[in-house]
């Protein structure tokens, strides 16, 4: 039974054009009856057989697409829950590390009091050594007197 375009467009269930370059890539010679072009059974199989050779072919290109695509969204979403618990951890770990540098400078700190308290107490029983302790820490190295050997 001799079908049209759209009759075999819609027997297939694509859109027309698809058929009409099936049609006319394989130079298919439609008859007319009463001035309406129909095509025959052996050209509506070769329509189908290159609708579905087209169709196979866009499915491969869009399977090769899709390797070389980046990741899904899914795999995107857990990327970025993976990295956002990256950043935490390196947040903690900067915090945990602000916490350690402030201890150790306070124990220079104290440190440095003991030293200076030492020197104190043997300065006041030297008194050059309390001289160049006071210029060392007020900044009067300059003194030639100072910098006189005890």
């Amino acid at each position: 039974m001799a079908l049209t375009v759209k009759e075999i467009s819609e027997s297939l269930n694509v859109n027309k054009n698809k058929v009409y370059r099936a049609i006319e890539k394989h130079d298919l010679k439609p008859e007319f009856t009463n001035g309406v072009a129909k095509y025959d059974d052996q050209a509506v199989k070769v329509i189908r057989d290159e609708i579905k050779r087209i169709d196979k072919k866009k499915a491969r290109t869009e399977n090769e697409q899709r390797k070389t695509e980046p990741q899904s969204s899914s795999d995107q979403s857990d990327l970025v829950i993976a990295l956002k618990e990256t950043i935490r951890i390196q947040n903690e770990t900067i915090d945990h590390l602000k916490t350690e540098n402030n201890e150790l400078r306070m124990m220079i700190k104290r440190e440095q009091d003991i030293r200076v308290g030492q020197l104190m107490i043997e300065a006041n029983n030297k008194p050059k050594l309390l001289e160049r302790l006071k210029s060392r820490l007020f900044g009067r190295e300059d003194n030639p007197e100072v910098n006189t050997q005890e």
